[in-house]
This record gives C-alpha cells, sequence and structure tokens, in this order.
C-alpha cells in the first residue's frame, strides 16, 4: 500500500466518523431538551442574547429548532460524501480524473450555497422558532437581516476549490498525455 492509498484510507475512516457524529452532535441537544440547557446554547433576538434554556419550547417551535439545524449542517454532510467519493478515487489511484474535478466543482457549489442561502435561512428560522415560542408580539428585527457573516472565508474556500478543480483537470489531461507516450 503506497503513502497516498494510507492516507486515503485513513482520511475515508474519518470522514465516515464525521457522518456519523456530526448529525449525532448537532441534533442530541435538540432531541433531548435537558440538554439545550448548557451556557453555549443561544441566539441573538431583539438585540439581546437569549438562552435556549430560557425559552419555553412548544412542540412545534421545538421542531422548527431542529429543523433549522438540519437544514444547517446539511450541505456540511453532502460535502462529507463528496470528499468520501474523492478519497475512495484516490485509494483506487485515480488522482488526476474527470470524476475528481467533477466532485471538486459540487464542493465549490456546496460552499457557495452555505455562504449565500443556508446559514442565513438557517438563522433566521431559529430566530422564528425562539419567537414563536416568545410572548412577544413583535416581529423581531433580525429576521430582516440576511446578511452572512462567514462570506469572505467561504468565498476563499470556493476560490481554492475551483482552482483544484482546474488543477485537477490538467493532471488528467497531462497523465492522458504521458500514457499515450509511453
Amino acid at each position: 500500500m503506497n503513502s497516498i492509498q494510507k492516507i486515503s484510507s485513513q482520511a475515508i475512516l474519518l470522514l465516515q466518523i464525521l457522518l456519523i457524529a456530526t448529525p449525532v452532535v448537532t441534533l442530541l441537544p435538540w432531541i433531548a431538551k435537558s440538554a439545550l440547557n448548557g451556557p453555549y446554547y443561544g441566539i441573538f433576538v431583539f438585540g439581546k442574547y437569549v438562552a435556549y434554556k430560557d425559552v419555553a419550547w412548544a412542540t412545534g417551535s421545538l421542531t422548527l429548532g431542529i429543523f433549522a439545524q438540519i437544514v444547517s449542517i446539511g450541505p456540511f454532510m453532502m460535502a462529507l460524501f463528496v470528499l468520501r467519493s474523492v478519497f475512495k478515487n484516490y485509494y483506487q489511484g485515480e488522482i488526476f480524473s474527470t470524476k475528481n474535478a467533477r466532485h471538486y466543482r459540487k464542493l465549490a457549489w456546496l460552499f457557495l450555497l452555505e455562504a449565500s442561502l443556508i446559514q442565513s435561512l438557517s438563522k433566521q428560522l431559529l430566530i422564528i422558532a425562539v419567537w414563536i415560542s416568545s410572548s412577544s408580539s413583535i416581529v423581531p428585527p433580525e429576521l430582516f437581516n440576511a446578511e452572512p457573516s462567514n462570506f469572505k472565508a467561504l468565498s476563499m474556500s470556493i476560490l481554492f476549490i475551483m482552482l483544484a478543480n482546474a488543477i485537477m483537470l490538467e493532471g488528467r489531461q497531462l497523465q492522458e498525455e504521458q500514457n499515450l507516450t509511453v
């Protein structure tokens, strides 16, 4: 087993663990409501921090909170599946392939989707869930502020992945030319 296969098999194992652990760690506090009593669980609504432990969760608002968390981790979970496919291809010796270039392109689109829509949507759904459970009839101003806070970092990630996509396509072409000359 060469070093690329060894690293790829370790990466596949790590991605499998993340595919199992991510939904459990993200959704368990919502399913077991008592876990929401921790000091780190909360959201800014009406310009102040509202701890989830202080919210009187109704069934509908709790369901909306769980849905918001599922929406929030959706692109990340899809990216883990795509990365697992990339490392499976690496393990099989297909490093510079069209399939890997397509996988990198999918990753770029997932990051763009997450930066431009998913994180804002998830935050808005959480604000609505807290607002439904509160006694206030005033619509929180946060519902109209949909600016993603991590757009710069994700834009750089997209740029990096697009560059990797171009390198994979060029590497595949060079590999095909090398195979023809041998």
